[in-house]
């Protein structure tokens, strides 16, 4: 099937691999395009996986996965929903069926209705002048297209990589750069402090502050001073202060407060940072603070000048998605960048290339995946069109930042590999060993009998369950991406696990089949203004209880804690509190929304409960 036909709202050109309705147009990879048209073909009737490889992928060997990647691609470009599909429908066990009649896209030429045959009609009729016009035009327009593709795009390539530090802290955000020196924050035992290391790499070195909790915004464009705060007060604005380099005593800055957006102008005169909800403007010097305009909803953050000082770029998070915004520097012109573009739903953390001719930024593929960063042009193309992102690289590290130096010719970043290794203490020994082959996983839940094991996958959405001794080792198929661990409730008949930051969910699971698995939810628990981690079951398998509580970083001026996310325990995080909820129920229960006998507060001081557990009272 190589012609245009439609599927609801869109129009498929197959030739073309694009997908496209009123207003946006949608490209997709070969493969992806083909997995649709294979579909199409079979007009609303179950194709297996089988025949998708076959037709798809005759010559290659591929995994499950690889389908399942085209089937959740071809969603996401279509805005379908695998929970309420309205295109694509799952068959389990059976393979996948188009739910949406397909109709071809008809030419409509023009007719002559005395001969009965179609025939073209040209708008004028042509003379030696006109004809000799659009050969001019024609010429002309040839020749502007000679000179416009014999200048081909920059290519970019990442050439290596280089470790700069090897001290194995943890280093925050913002990486910052005077030429020479790359300066960073660094969390330790007693608080967070400044450090910097030369941009050849080499020993981390401490700069002394006279603060036990400090972070830098920026750097002066000379590299002379550093803007500092105690800027892990998550959404609280702080004082700042103004650091000379490369020592000394910090001075205040005016009146300012901000939770540490800040950014120097490039000729070093004015500061533009997050005052509220709006963007403000101040004197080197702290002086003359003014609002310059109110910014979009969701939180801002990483604001950047452009080097020709014209205009400001930020991402913003509405815990929806991130997204990248620009303004002039006189207020004017808010909007969106790479409104349509539909690659990955979350941009960040641009930075300009010292030349201003580039604007580089990172993108993370939801809810997992690898991080990619992507480089624009900022000079128009033909005909005044916009540039399309070109990707750079594409890294499993998980990147903060992507900073060119100064010379525009390195990229720093500062990254990390997490990994967990499951161990088990050996009282004999006294030591920790590795348990189940010491598997990289979290989330462990035990069955009753002691013979099953659930867990789910560092960094990715799958849960798996194997006996204790690491054999028949099988992939769940829980409804939803999972994001936190399963527990098997003390019956052994069902299990619970955490389907995204807002949702728990509990499914019945037989451990008695030849492969247990679970086939469908049977309860949701929901809050859509409150995160809901680590969920546990009550001895007797009537109640789930969890920890509930708004989203947010940890407080590190609290003994002990450091800045993470607010569910991790160990992490300060006021006004999380436990809850428990009947698991006797069924459907979905909305926590903002039910009657008071449906949930139940365990605590009420907010004071950062997390992770209950439940014990039977000794009588």
């Amino acid at each position: 099937m190589e012609k245009p036909f439609q599927i609801g709202p869109w129009l498929v050109s197959p030739k073309l691999n694009q997908i496209a309705q009123i207003g946006r147009t949608i490209h997709l990879e070969p493969k992806i395009m083909s997995v649709l048209v294979c579909l199409a073909e079979h007009k609303c009737e179950v194709v297996s996986k089988e025949q998708l490889f076959a037709t798809v992928w005759p010559d290659t060997f591929v995994t499950d996965d690889v389908l399942k990647r085209s089937i959740s691609e071809l969603r996401k470009a279509l805005g379908d929903d695998t929970k309420e599909p309205r295109f694509i429908e799952t068959i389990p066990k059976g393979g996948y069926r188009l739910l949406v009649s397909i109709s071809p896209v008809a030419p409509k030429p023009d007719s002559d209705p005395n001969s009965g045959r179609t025939r073209l009609r040209w708008p004028f009729e042509f003379t030696p002048t006109r004809i000799a016009v659009v050969i001019s035009a024609a010429l002309l327009l040839a020749f502007v297209l000679v000179v416009w593709m014999r200048s081909p795009p920059r290519s970019f390539k990442v050439l290596a990589y280089t470790q700069l530090t090897n001290d194995g802290s943890e280093k925050g955000p913002p990486i910052i750069t005077d030429g020479s020196r790359i300066y960073f924050n660094v969390a330790t035992t007693v608080g967070r402090h400044l450090a910097q290391v030369s941009t050849r790499g080499g020993e981390v070195i401490p700069i002394t502050t006279p603060f036990r909790v400090v972070g830098s915004a920026d750097i002066s464009p000379n590299g002379s001073e550093l803007l500092v705060g105690n800027f892990f007060a998550d959404q609280k604005e702080v004082a700042v202060f103004v650091l000379p380099l490369p020592g000394g005593s910090p001075r205040r800055l005016g009146n300012v407060f901000s939770r540490g957006e800040m950014v120097w102008s490039p000729d070093g005169k004015e500061i533009a940072y997050l005052c509220g909800a709006e963007l403000c403007l101040v004197k080197s010097d702290g002086a003359n603070s003014r609002k310059l305009t109110s910014l979009p909803d969701g939180n801002p953050y990483g604001f950047r000048w452009s080097p020709d000082g014209r205009i400001l770029r930020f991402w913003t998070d509405d815990d929806k998605r991130t997204s990248l915004w620009e303004i002039s520097a006189n207020g004017a012109n808010l909007h969106q960048l790479l409104e349509r573009w539909d690659h990955d739903p979350r941009l960040c953390c641009g930075h300009w290339t010292p030349d201003g001719k580039y604007f580089i930024f990172q993108s993370y593929p939801f809810p997992f995946g690898p991080v990619r960063i992507w480089v624009i042009g900022e000079k128009r193309g033909f005909l005044g069109k916009a540039s399309e992102p070109v990707l750079l690289t594409e890294t499993p590290l998980d990147v903060h930042g992507a900073v060119p130096s100064r010379d525009g010719k390195r990229l720093f970043l500062n990254g990390y590999v997490g990994r967990m290794e499951l161990v088990r203490y050996n009282a004999t020994s006294r030591q920790f060993v590795p348990y189940l082959g010491g598997i990289s996983g979290s989330g462990f839940s035990f069955s009753k009998d002691g013979q099953w094991v659930a867990y789910g996958s560092w960094l990715a959405p799958v849960m798996w369950r194997s006996r204790v001794d690491g054999s028949q080792r099988l992939q769940l198929s829980l409804p939803g991406s999972v994001s936190t661990g399963a527990t098997w409730s003390p019956d052994g008949k069902q299990i619970a696990w955490g389907s995204g930051d807002h949702e728990i969910a509990a499914a019945p699971l037989d451990l008695d089949s030849d492969e247990p698995s679970i086939t469908q939810w049977r309860l949701r628990i929901r809050d859509h203004t409150n995160e809901i981690y680590h969920v546990d079951w009550s001895p007797d398998s009537r109640f789930l209880s969890f920890s509930r509580g708004p989203a947010s970083k940890g407080d590190p001026n609290k003994p002990g804690t450091f800045l993470a996310a607010c569910e991790i325990v160990g992490v300060f995080a006021a006004g999380w509190n436990l809850c428990a909820v009947s698991a006797e129920r069924d459907g979905i229960l909305d926590l903002n929304n039910c009657a008071g006998g449906d949930s139940f507060m365990l605590t009420t001081n907010g004071a950062s409960n997390k992770e209950s557990a439940w014990f039977r009272p000794k009588r």
